[in-house]
């Protein structure tokens, strides 16, 4: 399933901009809990193709939330902090990553599915309730000490 991350991030790079960076993280956390909540089932657990290609999905849709939750903090935070913001980002991914190895590897696949889906279903509410998209916002602004406003076009600004 790790060749899932390829055309994850080819569908990222085209639905970031046209989709906007929360609505990606959403949309892609959504649809990771539905393929896990499928996995949970037994038949569908042992049946190599529909089985396999649903754990190809979950890890392609789960790929592109991250890589869309890279893009909007790295827009999101001012420069001053932005590399603390994300290097505690990272490193809190990393022990989320030693964690899934253990509970992996639990007896009954079916709970590790349930964990997964959970954390999927946590993960979608939490980037629903983020107050701004970056999508189209102006990035010379301090974020931590203003409003994010939308990017003004020419016709706005002379009058």
């Amino acid at each position: 399933t790790t060749s899932s991350e390829i055309p994850g991030v080819i569908i990222a790079y085209f639905t970031l901009d046209r989709f906007g960076r929360k609505n990606t993280m959403s949309i892609n956390y959504g649809l990771f809990f539905i393929a896990t909540f499928v996995l949970m089932n037994n038949e569908i657990q042992n049946s190599n193709d529909f089985g396999i290609a649903l754990s190809f999905f979950a890890r392609m849709t789960i790929s592109i939330s991250f890589l869309a939750m890279y893009a909007y903090y790295a827009e999101f935070y001012p420069t001053q902090i932005r590399n603390t913001a994300m290097g505690i980002s990272v490193s809190i991914t990393r022990f989320a990553g030693m964690a899934t190895t253990f509970v992996s590897q639990y007896d009954d696949i079916t709970y590790s599915f349930y964990l997964y889906g959970l954390s999927g279903v946590i993960a979608m509410c939490c980037s629903v309730m983020l107050k701004y998209d970056t999508k189209q916002m102006d990035m010379t602004r301090n974020k931590l000490n203003s409003q994010l406003l939308p990017i003004k076009s020419a016709s706005v600004i002379e009058k």
